[in-house]
């Protein structure tokens, strides 16, 4: 018998395709899915560079204006958050000084160190301390300064000296300055340089063009070291004038200016 008969089923021709074109033919059989997958997804940065306009240098008088623009800006925006020794670093009530509903009960013993073991004073009326109102018709001392419980506060005759220091005793409730912001009416005061960051102490500081007492809203707070920063969105339009307030930016300042004056406080009594 021959081959043909014993094997009833001719013989393949054997595959003459150059190894070349069958190299290419598998190289776009295995790329074609993933190309037509690639036809949505977003553009390489090499590819968004192709596609955008020719790099055009700047003059270089151009170049020199506009670092001069950054440097100026970086001269004139402070960011000190850093209080002073007669900065306001919060408000405390003293409660037999400052009674609301009856007279004062004082007298109230203060001294001239945080110790309190030396020059003692008797403080007769919140008269004699440097106040500011917490809330509606509600005073409070001003406090600079806060050690081992004690507080540091502003005397309104400075020829007794310019601060005293009471003990956690005798004072009612702290205000810190960061918390004494919250959910209250605030506003820039004069002493704000202008600028808002985008980061504390980090990134370009912008200058979004609103007067003082601007309108903001405090949203928090971040301790860096020994400043504070406060988280702000600024408004435009007067609430008090029956104006809708828009939100024009966003951004962080420092609580207090190089001079330790604070640049947000607030209407104690509203409109």
């Amino acid at each position: 018998m021959t081959a043909a008969a014993r094997n009833p089923i001719p013989a393949q021709r054997p595959c003459r395709l150059p190894l070349a074109a069958l190299a290419a033919a598998l190289v776009l059989t295995a790329l074609a899915p993933a190309a037509l997958a690639c036809r949505c997804a977003p553009r390489t940065l090499a590819e968004y560079f192709q596609e955008a306009e020719p790099f055009r240098d700047t003059p270089v008088a151009q170049v020199e204006t506009a670092l001069a623009r950054l440097a100026g800006t970086a001269s004139s925006a402070k960011k000190s958050g850093v209080p002073q020794p007669d900065s306001i670093v919060g408000l405390v009530t003293i409660p037999r000084l400052m009674a609301q509903q009856e007279a004062p009960q004082g007298p109230v013993a203060a001294f001239a160190t945080p110790r309190g073991h030396c020059g003692r004073t008797m403080l007769l009326s919140a008269d004699e301390l440097v106040t500011r109102e917490v809330d509606y018709e509600v005073a409070a001392a001003v406090v600079h300064e806060v050690r081992d419980g004690r507080y540091r506060l502003g005397l309104s005759d400075t020829d007794r000296g310019a601060t005293v220091w009471l003990p956690r005793e005798s004072v009612g409730r702290y205000y810190p300055l960061a918390d004494l912001l919250q959910a209250r009416m605030t506003y820039l005061t004069s002493d704000w340089d202008g600028f808002v960051w985008p980061h504390p102490e980090a990134g370009q500081p912008q200058r979004p063009g609103v007067p003082a007492e601007t309108v903001v809203k405090v949203l928090g707070s971040l301790r860096s070291g020994t400043a504070t920063w406060l988280q702000l969105e600024i408004y435009s339009g007067d609430p008090c004038q029956g104006e809708d307030p828009v939100v024009v930016d966003t951004g962080w300042v420092p609580a207090w200016s190089d001079e330790g004056r604070v640049t947000v406080w607030f209407w104690s009594r509203g409109c």
